[in-house]
């Protein structure tokens, strides 16, 4: 063989091997979470989504890098809370909607008609479970079908006043309801009149005054062990044994605080918000999301204020907390629906991508492997902890649910 037939050999050896490693690079470029997941080869182009709350320049990094990995550049368009949901289900209704819309963790009941769930070929439910806390299969994928997934997870936790819980020695912040009821007494002030000056809680309100209010009794009601939903419908109020009912109790327990009666009354409709008066040093303590601290320090910069974990019942067999959250789904309207799940997929399983989202956002994550890389933050370490004993229910409407209970 002369020397020009094996240099045509030798090029051609090198062709074959360099397509077989590009081959392997394109069908193995999936998430690198340690779950084995597998991208779907999709074609690339621009997809819209439509979001709440955060601006561009909070997703862009991430974005960016689910971008590089899939080829797809997405057109992102903030919408106002007030109007999101009716302005998406229009949309849609019209066949003008978003590729990926924000969908949120109560909405599964409400709009899973409205989705595309995530084809199997992505991963399969042991994976999904590996990849994300209990919550995220309770919400987004309650019979193995994924209709969303998240990058972050924000649970209620306790703000407490560092200057008044100072004034009264308390050594550190109460992790029981028991040791909450004490520590109202020791914060409020009433004059001889009755009338609060000083709140020891923000609790026992409606929306009207409590923000949240329907998030902290669903907190309570599920500390309680109280059976939300059964096959009939809403069973919340129902009695478990000969005189006891779990909800009614959480109810009683949360209302007690704006009853002038009760002795540990410490609040009334006609307080201030909530976030107003826990800002302004007018109740000690409040209880609300991670996303609402910078809300509390622009309010008053100067107050110093700390974060610890919700208060949970004495002696629980578990602790509980309440998830509240936002994930990403894909429009039934979609052109490229698999394309957007692809997009999706590495976008929230990959541990590096969604990294830099909670970095940029300062939101805890919502992806088990990056839990013990916040846990300890100084900022969302609170929140983060709570993730993996967060739950939630199947509500019918979420905003109805709120009503119906701030009523």
């Amino acid at each position: 063989m002369n020397s020009k037939n094996k240099i045509i050999i030798l090029l051609g050896a090198l062709f074959i091997v360099g397509v077989i490693v590009v081959l392997i690079v394109v069908f193995t470029s999936g998430p690198k979470t340690g779950g084995g997941v597998q991208p779907v080869p999709a074609p690339g182009g621009t997809l819209t989504m439509w979001g709440v709350f955060d601006d561009e320049k909070v997703l862009l990094p991430a974005f960016s890098a689910a971008g590089a990995r899939t080829g797809i550049a997405i057109q992102y368009i903030k919408k106002e809370p007030a109007t999101y949901e009716s302005e998406l289900v229009n949309a849609m209704a019209a066949g003008r909607g978003p590729d990926i819309f924000m969908f949120h963790n109560t909405w599964l009941s409400k709009h899973y008609d409205k989705v595309v769930p995530m084809p199997p070929s992505f991963f399969d439910l042991q994976t999904f479970q590996r990849l994300f806390p209990v919550v995220v299969q309770q919400d987004f994928g309650p019979d193995g079908t994924v209709f969303a997934l998240p990058l972050s997870i924000d649970t209620l936790a306790l703000f407490y006043n560092k200057d008044i819980f100072e004034q009264i020695v308390a050594p550190r912040p109460p992790a029981t309801w028991s040791e909450f009821l004490e520590d109202v007494v020791k914060t409020r002030k009433i004059d001889i009149n009755g009338k609060i000056e000083r709140a020891g809680a923000a609790i026992g309100g409606s929306a009207k005054s409590i923000n949240r209010a329907s998030d902290i009794l669903n907190l309570l009601m599920l500390q309680a062990g109280t059976v939300m939903v059964n096959e009939n419908g809403a069973s919340f109020s129902q009695q478990v044994s000969e005189g006891a009912s779990p909800g009614a109790e959480s109810l009683d327990f949360y209302a007690s605080f704006a009853n002038p009666s009760n002795k540990y009354y410490t609040w009334n409709e006609g307080f201030l918000n909530s976030l107003d008066a826990f800002s302004q040093g007018k109740a000690a303590m409040t209880i609300d999301y991670a996303f609402q601290v910078p809300y509390i320090q622009e309010r008053n910069p100067f107050l110093s204020f700390g974060v610890s974990k919700v208060p949970q019942p004495v002696n629980p067999e578990k602790d509980a907390n309440y998830a509240n959250y936002w994930g990403f789904a894909v429009s039934k309207t979609s052109q490229n629906p698999v394309g957007a799940w692809n997009f999706i997929v590495n976008l929230t399983t990959t541990a590096d991508i969604a990294k830099l989202y909670a970095e940029e956002a300062v939101k805890p994550p919502a992806l088990r492997d990056l839990i013990p890389v916040f846990e300890n933050h100084p900022k969302l370490g609170v929140f983060t902890k709570q993730i993996l004993t967060a739950r939630s229910w199947p509500q019918p409407d979420g905003e109805k649910v709120k009503t119906i209970f701030s009523e």
